[in-house]
């Protein structure tokens, strides 16, 4: 059996000489109680270890391999710790010994001492293990701990002394790596001693950012830096325990340490003192803290700032302890392990003077603000441990400005810690001069030691400022920023700041001058508050809060100095001087506090309160400096709540002569003479005095039902007015004078005569304000914001409350943090009133004051804002009771609208407010003028019957005064008709002949068009515009007023309204229609009236015109503040009215016929088988115009009173505007009679003559440049005539009437009107029979389409398209009026009866193929976009094409048929006109416009279905004017359209080269049209050319002769005649000229264009400025017949890429090209290795192309690149080796481009979301299919894009170029031409013709190849040149070589 032997192998012995090392595999290990496996346990490693900074190791031991092992020369061996920078030969320095940590001395003892190995301590290694491969050292108590986070190392020395043989010292190959915080401390235990200073002020309302941050970037703190494992968190400890004296010595708080795995001691981090917050993560403890996070500690309690307090700041280096069950570091507290100093939160007090020992923690509250001027003391709380604040006295304080100076005004500069090298007080910033001790002398004048007042004593807990005291000589809402240092202060980096003085906001307004409780000789007097009224102002202060409710508004010290006021007007004065505009403005608006907010501003005040004297007439009192010194507050030294300015026994009153807002300043430093010295005064609150402004001057119109509106300040609902008269004043009679009796009434309109009175004499006129509850807005929410707070209503409140007004809010409404007012406390209640504008009393919280807000407009109508800013941290939550705030406006009132003047009066206005409960009228507001308006030109009411109780139409006339600028204002106009003296002498009736009820009305908010129809028979305007359709009509009630004093009865009276649209409405300069010149403006307005005679007189006003400008009733409107009156037209009647007479003769029948009809009826007519005539023309006039002849019979009522020789017979023709009979102007007419038979007919001036005269019923002598109609023609019948028979009477003799004008308007059934009267008798009046209608004239009736679209036949113009929205206008020839009832035959012709209509229509009729739809009611422009409808190119003031809508009735349509159906009474009036917007469907074919089938007409229908004539046309070619069009051209699509630019930069000149296919042939001269977006310039000299040479060229080697057009054809050019013009196609149609940027080029071809063949040109554009969205969309072509006409075009945008031409891209920027900032900005290569490219189909390899160098624009952004390649060549970056995101060898490392490409239509690269660096070189490289030709029908050019795409984040559009492609190696423009066809002929010749795209190199050539069918064709060499293409290369210089057969 055999033995196996093992023998150890010989251990090598490490020896010593000079540069010996340790052998490979040395190990250091720092044992620890971790396992070996956890993070940072010490374990032996080779080459490096890691460690935990604070943590406690128990021993260090070097081992080496089994191999090796320590012999003798190493028992003396010592090691010592160093950093890891130095090499073996530096072991001996001290220089690089290592700080450690301090560790307990013993478990025994609370002592700590510097851990082993701290500062280069030797640590004596002995043998471990018996075979000498380990040695080291145990180390408990102390334990090696390491201070600093870092590397380092172990120096070894064999020897025992580092210092021995410095030969053999060596370093232990094992690297030191210790996890944890490290500083720039030095010294052993110091960074558990580094600040961490934080300040809190009392209650938190302030506090320094309290921050630990070692970050490397974006932060740090110098000399800290952190060496992190996985976990890197921070965490601290309880916080200390207060300092304490014992034995009146101080006794110093103990250190909490951190968490000691030696004596297992853990923190317990303090939570109660902070707000509620979460670790980071939430899960376990502490808060990240590494390189790139800062740890921000949480917020303080409120109710834990009241003392200042030390916590240890302790961090966790990755570390998982044994204690912890979870296997994650850093979530258990005893895992911050390591001291990283101490956080310490500083605490400044604000004591009242003299009073800092009681201002400590354990006392009464402090301060929290100080009053300008006055004194105070400062205490700082040191935090507990005593080494915060040392016990010397060389500690300082000083103070700097509390906004930084580089800052804006207004601004805090960035809050940084308080620790930071870069904070303000470390950073020498230079103190302010207004924080001072005073007094700094002593009694004796000698000044104080300035070291002795700046220190603040020697205690260690708190320090003290309290002689001399602190003054501020500062405004209010100031701060001061305290900085402290405790030792070394000549260095101003040793200050820190530890907290701030905050000014109080205002000082608080006390309602009484003292104390009321006490019993006093001298009463308190009360704060003003009516000008008029005696008072006094008192400031109030020294109130500390109760800090369980916050802050109290005028938390402040006390008041201890005599001071003196000054008083400045804050808005009602205007005093200052605007920079911008140089106007005179109030203080408020001069420093924009009517607007915002700011900082600025408020420092404004006091600057106004320093430079600014009192206003004169401001107030009888304190009005200058010396004056004020006998209103002196005297107060002091002791300490006082009130500030009286009431004089040395504080009973000195005053008052304001104005109300108004004051600002109240004051100084307390003062001149032995007691005015305010070189410190000046301050603002210190601002008060609200009351009342009405003075000197308003208020006109009213008489005969208006009005009210009155006054400014000023602080009204309220229990104001009133009384009216006086000019010689009395307001104060008289105790402030109640007496009112006048006259001159007025109230309560009107009259109702049933018993409203409408009177006033008495101390009649006091109740007014109202505008409110939540008035107007039914109401604020639903709150946007707060730095400078403004906006209030959101729940409507359009600037409808209501101007721009500039001053509201108040109902605080009953409010709520505060969703609480009422009942639980808020003084400071919430204080908040509130800023917001509300009802601050409190400060001496008498309960009692408040107004104090309003002023309001501006936004951009929003439902939202108004306040100058009420909130800091970003201090925004309360303001909400409503139900979400509706209340509010009230301030500055205005109003009474109620019941004031009514009959004549012109001139009376004071006293304004009264309710005091001590009673009226008192302590302003005068200025002076009331009731005045009549300014007359019109004209105005006259004409009657067609004067005969007393009859009822005929009448005509209301009027004349607008020309150059009354009021008519242009493009306002709303209203015509008011005020019928007087109803019905003593006239009453208006309905169409119908219906007078309306007496309580019948229609109010204002349901006017109608419908309405106007009920009311007006006719609307006529000599404008040639017509009369403008109004918006609506409304009327009123009949009124009746109250008594004269005499008790007569009052007449009634009844108002009409017309509202007219703002650019359709009344002028004041009209366009006459007949002579088209400009005239004065006649309106006519015709309508029933019953007319009575027996209180009828000539001299009475029987009825008044009115116009004025529309809006609410007393509001103001352009054309004045309220009450807008133009004009005012008396209108007296000029005609008497007589009753009918009895026993005499009046009219029984008239007919009416054409003469011829007349004649052959007979002289007893037609009778009962009358029917309505239509009139036609008879004879045409000597004008041209269409001319009639009647024949007309009268018969008696009565045979017994038959008609009279010598009579007087007038036929007024109906419709009574458009008549007008005679071309000329002429008086005389042409009439005959011709005699019954067997009677006579004659006159003394000869056989049947009749004496006749034309007359215009209207007839005005004030305007004599416009004729009126001449509607009546008046005969007077011959004097010999003979009377008829009475047996006779159904007989009468025939009137021939000649020669009479024809109106070219038309008009439905109308009844003409005869009158009939002699000398000396009453008139009497019939219809004339038959009745009448009449057609049109040609074009009177007509349509018109406005010319719109960018091809002007609408946006969507070709065949096919739906949704084309074009505008139409119809002017209707004929008035049409709806008829509920109409005449119905009875059965059997047994008579008639009135049944329902059928509603009137107005009918559109559109050519075959359409359709057509009304869009929404119709209205033409319902945005009011469209800018023809509101140019006025004339200047005249007027637009001039108004647009006008219908809305009395519906519109409906059928097919190719849209009609308007009116509704109820509606009319619509001859020559108005009417805009509709109806979206059509274009026909399925294009239609040229001179096709005979696109014609459109307009038809008019009746409600009993009657019509005139056949439909009317629209107007023709001929008749077509700019803007305006009688058809449109269905156009066809052009094919093949796309462009390329030159050029993407932004204002660079570009040529673009144009392609596209014709669809069809057009003749000579035909307009090619090419739109760019707007922006694009053409210019004026609009350059076209022709494209390079190559695009003409035949690429498809196609026979000669064929292929001209078509898909293989080549593209063509123009030829050389081709003249471009430029235009801008967004120009309105009838602004003639163009003016740049033209953004349409117009190209007139010269040659015939041939349909399928594709063209192509260049042209010259300027690109715009700047990049939008649109310029993708609006490229297009058009195609324009010679004449003009659109024929084709573009039906989308033209395509960028032309392989997307017959695509529909979704995105914009896949549609047309757009600009780009700027071109790339690197030079841009694009490399495909050879100067030629070979096609890959012929050659079958395709292409790599390399792209470089790009850089963005902006740095790191998110971007898209596009390159697109010519037509043809296709990307490959799928292919093998297809895409490389690089340039090998050429782009940087780091210069990839991640990213997977997307190839789109073949020829587009894109790479989406890119992120490049900028200053970086990028590229790429792809694999391209190159075609078989370059594109003829577009650029052959690359375009890279770089953001191509903005995305819907906006992305940023880059850069863009072009670059020309480089050329394909093929042939082209290939001819074979043979001369002989016949087979085997040998003697053929064959020509060969082709062209070369790139030259040919030495070796290369041609190959002529045949196919199978060319087999046996034999090709001889040397070729012969053809004479007119030589090829330059002789047989010696080249081969020839034939292969095949």
């Amino acid at each position: 059996m055999g033995k196996l032997i093992f023998a150890r192998r010989l251990q090598e012995e490490i020896l010593l000489s000079a540069g010996w090392e340790f052998p490979l595999g040395t190990k250091l290990a720092f044992d620890s109680q971790l396992e070996a496996s956890a993070f940072g346990s010490g374990a032996a490693a080779a080459l490096s270890l890691t460690l935990l900074a604070g943590y406690r190791y128990s021993l260090v031991a070097i081992s080496v391999p089994e191999d090796f092992k320590f012999g003798i020369d190493h028992n003396q061996a010592v090691v010592s710790l160093v950093v890891s920078s130095i090499t073996r030969d530096s072991c001996a320095r001290s220089a690089y010994a290592v700080s450690m940590a301090l560790v307990r001395a013993s478990l025994q003892t609370d002592s700590f001492v510097p851990s082993t190995l701290a500062d280069g301590q030797l640590l004596r290694l002995r043998e471990l293990l018996s075979d000498g491969t380990m040695i080291g050292q145990t180390a408990t108590f102390p334990h090696v701990s390491f201070m600093h986070g870092g590397d380092y190392q172990l120096c070894y020395s064999p020897d025992g002394s580092m210092a021995g043989n410095e030969f053999l010292n060596n370093i232990v190959p094992v690297s030191i790596r210790v996890i944890g915080v490290s500083s720039s401390c030095i010294g052993n235990g110091c960074l558990a001693n580094e600040r961490w200073d934080c300040f809190i002020s009392y209650r938190l309302e302030s506090a320094s950012r309290c921050l630990i941050d070692f970050r490397s970037f974006g932060g740090g703190r110098d000399g800290w830096q952190v060496e992190a494992g996985t976990y890197s968190k921070t965490a601290w400890s309880a916080a200390w325990v207060q300092d304490t004296y014992l034995a009146g010595e101080f006794v110093p708080a103990p250190r909490k340490r951190c968490s000691d795995v030696s004596t297992l001691e853990y923190i317990q981090p303090e939570v109660d003192i902070f707000e509620t917050f979460s670790w980071a993560p939430p899960t376990g403890l502490g808060f990240i803290t590494d390189t790139v996070t800062a740890m921000d500690m949480p917020a303080l309690k409120p109710s834990s700032a009241t003392g200042s307090y030390s916590l240890t700041a302790c961090y966790c280096p990755n570390y998982d302890g044994p204690q912890d069950p979870t296997v994650e570091p850093c979530d258990h507290a005893s895992e911050y392990i390591q001291p990283i100093g101490v956080i310490y939160y500083w605490l400044l007090r604000i004591c009242d003077a003299g009073n800092t020992a009681s201002c400590g923690p354990q006392a009464a509250a402090p301060f929290m603000r100080v009053l300008p001027q006055q004194p105070f003391s400062l205490r700082l709380q040191c935090p507990p441990g005593g080494d915060a604040c040392t016990g010397s006295a060389e500690n300082r304080v000083k103070f700097l400005p509390g906004f930084c100076p580089l800052c804006s005004l207004g601004e805090s500069s960035e809050q940084i810690p308080i620790w930071d090298i870069g904070s303000r007080c470390r950073s020498g910033d230079a103190e302010t001069s207004h924080m001072i001790f005073h007094p700094s002398v002593d009694e004796d004048g000698n000044p104080l030691d300035e070291a002795a007042y700046r220190s603040g004593g020697t205690n260690r807990d708190y320090k003290f400022w309290e002689t001399p005291n602190l003054i501020g000589k500062l405004p209010m809402s100031e701060r001061v920023v305290v900085c402290y240092c405790d030792v070394a202060c000549h260095n101003f980096q040793n200050f820190f700041e530890v907290g701030e003085i905050r000014m109080a906001d205002s000082a608080g307004v006390a309602r009484w001058s003292k104390p009321g409780s006490q019993f006093q000789l001298i009463q308190p007097i009360e704060t003003v508050e009516y000008p008029g009224k005696p008072g006094g102002i008192t400031l109030f202060a020294g109130i500390r809060s109760n800090i369980s409710e916050g802050m109290h508004p005028y938390d402040s010290i006390p008041w201890r100095r005599k001071s003196i006021m000054k008083i400045l007007s804050f808005d009602s004065a205007a005093e200052y001087t605007a920079a911008s505009s140089g106007a005179k403005v109030t203080l408020e608006e001069y420093l924009n506090l009517n607007r915002e907010d700011t900082a600025l501003g408020r420092r404004g005040l006091d600057t106004a309160c320093a430079v600014n004297a009192t206003s004169a007439g401001t107030v009888n009192g304190p009005a200058t400096e010396d004056v004020s010194a006998q209103f002196a507050a005297w107060v002091g030294p002791e300490a006082s709540q009130y500030l009286p300015f009431t004089g040395i026994e504080n009973d000195q009153t005053f008052e304001f002569y104005l109300a108004g807002t004051y600002v109240v300043c004051y100084c307390s430093f003062l001149t032995t003479a007691g005015i305010c010295d070189d410190t000046g005064y301050i603002w210190a609150a601002t008060i609200l005095l009351k009342g009405s402004r003075t000197n308003q001057q208020v006109l009213l119109p008489t005969n208006f039902v009005v009210r009155i509106d006054l400014e000023g300040w602080g009204f309220t609902s229990q104001d009133t007015l009384r009216l006086i008269t000019q010689t009395q004043t307001c104060s008289e009679n105790a402030n109640n004078p007496k009112g006048v009796v006259d001159g007025f009434r109230l309560g009107c309109p009259g109702v049933d005569g018993l409203t409408c009175r009177k006033p008495v004499v101390e009649e006091d006129v109740s007014v109202m304000l505008i409110s939540a509850e008035a107007t039914g807005f109401y604020i639903e929410s709150v946007i707060m914001e730095q400078t403004r707070t906006i209030l959101v209503f729940n409507g359009a409140v600037t409808s209501e409350v101007l721009d500039g007004d001053q509201i108040t809010l109902d605080e009953s409404s409010i709520l505060l943090n969703g609480r009422g007012q009942l639980s808020w406390t003084d400071y919430e209640r204080h908040i509130v009133s800023k917001f509300s504008g009802w601050p409190a009393f400060a001496d008498e919280p309960e009692s408040q004051r107004m104090l309003w807000n002023r309001v501006s407009h936004t951009d929003a109508p439902n939202q108004l804002s306040i100058p009420l800013g909130w800091a970003e941290a201090d925004r309360p939550e303001l909400t409503f009771l139900n979400n509706k705030g209340l509010w009230h406006r301030r500055n205005r009132l109003q009474t109620q609208e019941e004031i009514k003047a009959d004549a012109a009066a001139s009376l004071k206005i006293c304004w009264g407010a309710r005091d001590g409960g009673n009226q008192e009228y302590y302003g005068e507001a200025g002076v009331l003028t009731f005045a009549s308006p300014a007359p019109m030109a004209a105005a006259g009411l004409y009657f067609t019957s004067l005969a007393g109780g009859s009822e005929a139409p009448a005509v209301i006339s009027f004349t607008p005064t020309r150059g009354k600028v009021d008519y242009r204002r493009q306002t709303s106009i209203v015509l008011r008709i005020l019928f007087k003296e109803m019905p003593r002498s006239i009453t208006p009736l309905t169409t119908s002949r219906v007078e309306m009820g007496d309580n019948e009305t229609v109010a204002s908010e349901d006017m109608s068009q419908a309405v106007c129809g009920s009311l007006f028979l006719e609307m006529w305007t000599n404008d040639v515009s017509g009369f403008p359709l109004p918006k609506g009509c409304y009327y009123g009630p009949l009124y009746t007023d109250f008594k004269d004093p005499n008790g007569q009865e009052q007449p009634s009276y009844r108002e009409y309204f017309i509202e007219f649209e703002p650019r359709h409405s009344l002028r004041d300069r009209c366009t006459d229609e007949l002579s088209g010149r400009a005239a004065s403006c006649v309106y006519q307005l015709v309508l029933n009236m019953r007319i009575q005679e027996a209180e009828f007189q000539l001299g009475k006003e029987i009825m008044s015109l009115y116009t004025l400008c529309a809006g609410r009733s007393g509001y103001a409107t352009v054309c004045g503040p309220r009450y807008g009156v133009i004009e005012y037209g008396q209108v007296f009647p000029i005609l008497p009215v007589r009753a009918p007479a009895l026993n005499a003769t009046r009219l029984g029948r008239v007919e009416v016929l054409p003469f011829e009809a007349a004649q052959r009826v007979g002289s007893r007519g037609l009778g009962q088988d009358l029917e309505d005539l239509m009139l036609e023309a008879s004879e045409v006039l000597e004008d041209g115009s269409d001319g009639l002849s009647l024949g007309l019979r009268a018969w008696a009522k009565e045979a017994a009173y038959p008609i009279q020789a010598g009579a007087r017979l007038q036929l007024i023709f109906r419709p009574l505007t458009l008549w007008s009979l005679s071309p000329v102007v002429s008086r005389n007419c042409n009439a005959s009679c011709l005699a019954a038979p067997g009677l006579t007919c004659d006159d003394v001036r000869g056989p049947g003559m009749v004496g006749c005269q034309l007359k215009a019923l209207v007839d005005t002598a004030t305007v004599r440049d416009v004729p009126m109609q001449q509607n009546i023609l008046e005969m007077q019948l011959p004097n010999l005539m003979d009377e008829m028979p009475e047996h006779r009477a159904d007989e009468a003799h025939l009137l021939k009437l000649l020669h009479l004008k024809l109106p070219r308007e038309g008009f439905f059934k109308t009844c003409m009107l005869a009158t009939y009267s002699e000398d000396g008798m009453p008139p009497s009046v019939v219809e004339v029979e038959p009745c009448m209608k009449k057609a049109p004239a040609p074009g009177v009736t007509t349509g018109q389409i406005l010319v719109d679209g960018q091809a002007g036949n609408g946006p969507k113009p070709f065949a096919f398209e739906r949704d084309n929205e074009i505008i139409v206008r119809l002017t209707l020839g004929a008035t049409l009026r709806n008829m509920l009832l109409v005449e119905a035959e009875l059965p059997n012709e047994t008579g008639t009866e009135l049944v329902p209509g059928q509603a009137a229509q107005v009918q559109v009729l559109l050519p075959e193929g359409y359709s057509c739809t009304v869009v929404g009611n119709g209205t033409a422009d319902p945005l009011g976009e469209k800018s023809f409808f509101k140019q006025d190119l004339n200047n005249d003031g007027f637009v001039d094409n108004p647009a006008s809508t219908v809305f009395s009735g519906q519109w409906s349509w059928d097919g190719s048929m849209c009609k308007y159906s009116l509704e109820s009474t509606a009319a619509l009036f001859a020559n108005q006109f009417i805009d509709v917007r109806l979206s059509v469907q274009n026909p399925l074919r294009p239609l040229l416009k001179t096709d005979e089938r696109n014609r459109w007409h307009i038809q008019l229908i009746t409600s009993e279905g009657d019509v005139l004539g056949p439909p009317a046309q629209f107007m023709s070619l001929e008749e077509e004017v700019p803007g305006w069009v009688g058809n449109l051209a269905v156009l066809g699509t052009l094919e093949g359209e796309s462009l390329q630019p030159s050029n993407f930069t932004n204002h660079a000149e570009n040529t673009l080269r144009v392609f596209f296919q014709m669809t069809r042939n057009m003749p000579e001269h035909s307009l090619i049209l090419l739109d760019a977006p707007p922006g694009y310039d053409f210019t004026l000299s609009c350059q076209v050319h022709e494209l390079e040479t190559a695009y003409y060229q035949d690429w498809e080697a196609l026979p000669w002769a064929q292929g001209l057009t078509g898909a293989q054809g080549p593209t063509g050019a123009f030829g050389t005649d081709v003249n471009c013009s430029a235009d801008d196609w967004q120009r309105p149609a009838d602004i003639p000229t163009a003016t740049a940027p033209f953004t349409r080029a117009i190209l007139r071809i010269g040659r015939t264009l041939l349909l399928g063949k594709y063209y192509g040109f260049a042209i010259l554009v300027q690109n715009p400025g700047e990049w939008n969205l649109t310029q993708h969309d609006e490229w297009r072509l058009w195609l324009q017949s010679p004449e003009g006409y659109m024929v084709d075009g573009s039906r989308y945008s033209v395509q960028f890429n032309a392989a997307r031409v017959d695509s529909l891209p979704v995105e914009p920027h896949d549609r047309g090209w757009a600009v780009y900032p700027s071109s790339t900005k690197l030079p841009l290569y694009f490399d495909f290795g050879a100067p030629r490219l070979l096609p890959t189909a012929a050659f079958a390899t395709s292409a790599f192309l390399t792209v470089y160098a790009l850089t963005p624009s902006t740095n790191g952004v998110l971007s898209s690149l596009r390159v697109i390649a010519p037509l043809g060549y296709v990307w490959m970056p799928d292919a093998e080796e297809g895409w490389l995101g690089y340039v090998p060898n050429v782009t940087c490392k780091y210069c990839e481009l991640i990213v997977s490409p997307v190839v789109r239509f073949q020829n587009e690269l894109i790479l989406p979301d890119l992120v490049m660096r900028i200053n970086q070189a990028f590229g790429f490289r792809v694999r391209v299919y190159v075609p078989m030709r370059p594109p003829t029908r577009s650029t052959n050019a690359f375009f890279l894009e770089i953001g191509f795409d903005p995305g819907t984040e906006g992305r940023e559009r880059m850069q863009a170029a072009m670059i020309e492609a480089p050329k394909i190696r093929v042939v082209h423009d290939v001819f074979i031409e043979s001369r002989c066809n016949l087979a085997g002929f040998k003697e053929n010749v064959m020509d060969f013709s082709l062209r070369i795209a790139s030259p040919l190199e030495v070796n290369e050539g041609f190959l002529f190849a045949g196919d199978e069918l060319t087999r046996g064709t034999v090709l001889r060499c040397w070729p012969s040149e053809l004479p007119s293409a030589p090829l330059s290369v002789t047989a010696a210089q080249g081969s020839c070589v034939k292969v095949g057969k």
